[in-house]
């Protein structure tokens, strides 16, 4: 199926070639930067950027503008609004996704190839039910991956 700018497309276990979500991750509550394992759990960059955004939209932004879905005409507090509802929908809170995100940035960190990418197959299936959730709600896969 071909697919035309700002038209939702939904979901297709074929867009993930290997359940690889890419970067996706970085859209949550941890962000980019582990933290130690115990204090409060902080925002990644991109949740930050969002914060910043408010109410104005991602496609407001020149730095967003490389958004062509959902997220384009989102608002920055709309969107972490969205995941934190598609974390609810899968049956976990933002913080239990955040301590399995920092687990996995600290265990990455140093590791070999093979087990660099068995952590990051455990971390995709672990977060492929909210991405669903997210294409479900409109996002494609750019806005959440890209």
């Amino acid at each position: 199926m071909e697919a035309i700018m700002g038209q939702y497309v939904p979901y297709d276990p074929s867009e993930i070639p290997g359940g690889f979500l890419n970067n996706f991750f970085l859209r949550f509550l941890i962000g980019d930067k582990p933290y130690p394992r115990d204090p409060e759990i902080h925002e990644g960059n991109f949740r930050q950027y969002a914060r910043r955004l408010g109410d104005r939209t991602f496609g407001s932004n020149v730095r967003s503008a490389i958004y062509g879905g959902k997220l384009s005409s989102q608002t920055g507090l709309g969107f972490i609004d969205d995941v934190d509802c598609a974390i609810a929908e899968s049956g976990l809170t933002v913080e239990e996704v955040g301590r399995v995100i920092n687990t996995y940035l600290h265990d990455r960190s140093g590791a070999d190839t093979e087990t660099y990418q068995r952590l990051s197959r455990l971390l995709n299936t672990f977060l492929l039910p909210i991405y669903i959730a997210l294409r479900n709600k409109g996002y494609d896969a750019h806005d959440l991956w890209g």
